[in-house]
């Protein structure tokens, strides 16, 4: 029924009238989007579980919901409208303090297609902030705009495991260094937090654009800048820019990034000595992320090429 003076979607949850015992003694309600779901689920014996009616969650149906649990489980249609209520209505839950999961369900599918199945799918349910996580990653465009994305809303987020599995799933999807994760601190640093995690961010792609420019500027660094594998730059465009570099040809899709590097050289001034620095930060830096994940075999080996790299270091500073 459409939305009147005499009915409120956003005032009902349909079914509570039958699912406000088993909610209360099991300390958990599902919500699920329509009345055909609520309908297949009870049948099937799964009793703590409401519609919101085919909207998101509002606060009056929250209210409703808290006096009897504080742990809800969201599993709304896999569509973009489910999508939408379900950011909608686990954000505004979160914000209430509600311990928020959510049920992510296969595309095209309902909870009633298989309500047999339903609790083995709560048992497999997502945290708010991994599902948050996740969503804003698969909804970046690029690296940069999904690691800016997700640490908005890690800086708002207490420390917790469910805060640590978010973390692992943005370092496993970006190929983040171990020193990148560290700056993302809980919510009680606050901007802090975010400002340093910023700074660790850009002064990686600093490292890298500053490194390319003196390359540009000082073709002698061009041999140096070979011996280094895609592996020791993290962006993109970097990596294409140096395969070009390296080859000796010109890539018209660079183009404006060569400009760029080259008004950055002679800004910064860089000079062959600084350019030969670079590079070998470039080295330390891929060596310490090694260093980090290796066995102890491995470990042995890698140091002893740290040190030649920080011994060449010593020599040009």
């Amino acid at each position: 029924s459409p939305e009147g003076d005499l009915f409120h979607k956003s005032a009902i949850l349909y079914g509570l009238h039958l699912a406000r015992t088993a909610i209360s003694k099991q300390d958990r309600a599902a919500v699920v989007e329509g009345n055909t779901d609520v309908i297949a689920l009870r049948q099937a014996g799964f009793e703590p579980v409401v519609a919101s009616m085919g909207t998101a969650l509002t606060e009056r149906q929250l209210r409703e919901l808290g006096r009897l649990t504080r742990k809800i489980y969201l599993c709304f249609d896999a569509d973009a409208a489910g999508q939408e209520a379900t950011l909608r209505g686990m954000e505004l839950a979160a914000t209430q303090g509600f311990e928020v999961k959510v049920v992510t369900l296969p595309k095209g599918q309902d909870p009633a297609d298989a309500p047999d199945g339903f609790e083995d799918r709560l048992a497999g349910a997502e945290s708010y902030l991994l599902y948050r996580v996740r969503l804003e990653l698969d909804r970046s465009a690029d690296r940069q705009e999904g690691f800016v994305r997700v640490r908005e809303v890690m800086a708002k987020a207490e420390d917790s495991p469910e805060r640590q599995e978010a973390l692992r799933l943005l370092a496993d999807r970006l190929d983040l260094p171990r020193e990148t994760l560290a700056g993302l601190a809980p919510a009680r640093g606050g901007a802090t937090a975010v400002a340093d995690s910023t700074r660790l961010l850009d002064a990686g792609d600093r490292l890298e654009r500053d490194a390319l420019a003196a390359c540009l500027a000082h073709p002698s660094l061009v041999r140096g800048l070979g011996e280094l594998t895609p592996g020791h730059f993290d962006s993109e465009v970097a990596r294409k820019f140096r395969a070009a570099l390296v080859a000796g040809r010109d890539d018209p899709e660079l183009t404006a990034l060569k400009a760029e590097l080259d008004a950055r050289a002679a800004r910064e001034a860089i000079d062959e000595r600084t350019g030969a620095e670079l590079l070998l930060r470039l080295r330390e830096r891929k060596l310490k992320r090694d260093l980090a994940g290796a066995d102890l075999a491995r470990t042995t080996e890698l140091q002893a090429h740290l040190a030649k790299v920080r011994q060449a270091l010593a020599e040009l500073t």
